[in-house]
């Protein structure tokens, strides 16, 4: 096994994070009635990927989809 790298992990889990973001972004133009909880919880990954780059040690390594 190879030692765990913190810095390629977070990048990972914040690039799946955007990503989700746009499957979100669907969901939210596609179901209007449930509008308010997709809303919230685009809001609440977005919150969370940001907090996980500040852990970053080089500077937004991930790009913007």
């Amino acid at each position: 096994h190879s030692e765990f790298n913190k810095e390629a992990c977070l990048i990972k889990i914040i690039s799946n994070l955007k990503e989700f973001d746009g499957y979100l972004q669907f969901m939210e133009n596609e179901m209007t009635e449930r509008k308010s909880r997709t809303e919230v919880l685009r809001v609440t990954t977005a919150e969370l990927a940001r907090s996980l780059n500040k852990l970053m040690k080089v500077a937004d390594p991930v790009p913007t989809l």
